[in-house]
C-alpha cells in the first residue's frame, strides 16, 4: 500500500530468515551486523540483526543496514567511550520511535526489580515506575521553561526522590497497647489507705 514501516522483533518470530542464531551472533564483537531480505506480498522487507548491549532485532520495508554510522558506547572492558558501527534501521527506528517504546526504554534502565508471585505486584510496580518516569519527564519541562539548562538523569531523580520520601511524614503504624506512664507519674501518687492482709499489704489508691 506504499506505507513505510519499521520496528522491532523477536527473534523467534523470523522462522524463516537467514540470520546467524543468537549464539553466533553473542561470540562477536559489539557493533557486528547480519543483515536478510525477502519478498513478502510484492513488497521487499528487509531484516537487521545488531549487537549492542543486547542482541537488536528490526524489521522494515525501506530501511536497512546501509549507510552505516557511528555511535558511542561505554566499553567495561577499556573503561571508556567507544565508537562502534551502528545500522541506519537502527538511526530511524530511534528517531521515530513513539512514546510506549521511550517508556519502556526508560523504565527499563531503573526499574523496580523486587520479585513477587503475585500478579498484581507486579502490576503495581511498574505503574510506580511509569508514575516516576513521567514525573521526571515533566521536570524535564519545567526546567526547560525556567532557563535552567542543568537536569538531573533519570538515576539522580529517582535518588533524590527515594530520600525525600523517607524523610517526609511520621510512621502512619499506631503503637499498640497503652502508653507507658513515667515511673515518677507513679511515686507522686497518693495512697488513700493502706491495711495488712493474710501475710500481704494491700494498697487502695487511685487507679493506675
Amino acid at each position: 500500500m506504499g506505507i513505510h514501516s519499521v520496528g522491532t522483533v523477536r527473534r523467534n518470530r523470523l522462522k524463516n530468515a537467514l540470520l546467524p542464531s543468537d549464539k553466533t551472533m553473542l561470540a562477536k564483537q559489539r557493533g557486528e551486523i547480519a543483515e536478510c531480505t525477502a519478498v513478502i506480498q510484492k513488497t521487499k522487507i528487509g531484516s537487521t540483526m545488531w549487537k549492542d548491549n543486547k542482541l537488536v532485532t528490526l524489521l522494515s520495508s525501506y530501511a536497512g543496514k546501509n549507510p552505516t554510522s557511528q555511535v558511542k558506547r561505554f566499553s567495561k572492558k577499556e573503561k571508556k567511550s567507544i565508537n562502534i558501527t551502528c545500522p541506519y534501521i537502527v538511526e530511524v527506528y530511534n528517531k521515530h520511535m513513539g512514546g510506549v517504546d521511550l517508556l519502556d526504554a526508560n523504565i527499563g534502565r531503573y526499574k523496580i526489580r523486587i520479585k513477587s508471585r503475585k500478579w498484581y505486584m507486579k502490576l503495581f510496580y511498574h505503574l510506580l515506575d511509569i508514575t516516576v518516569t513521567n514525573s521526571w519527564i515533566l521536570y524535564k519541562r519545567v526546567q526547560s521553561v525556567n532557563g535552567n539548562e542543568h537536569n538531573m538523569s533519570l538515576a539522580e531523580f529517582r535518588e533524590d526522590l527515594a530520600v525525600i520520601l523517607c524523610k517526609q511524614g511520621k510512621p502512619i503504624t499506631p503503637k499498640r497497647g497503652r502508653p507507658l506512664v513515667p515511673v515518677s507519674n507513679l511515686t507522686d501518687r497518693p495512697v488513700l489507705a493502706t491495711f495488712k492482709g493474710r501475710g500481704k499489704n494491700i494498697f487502695i489508691g487511685r487507679q493506675l
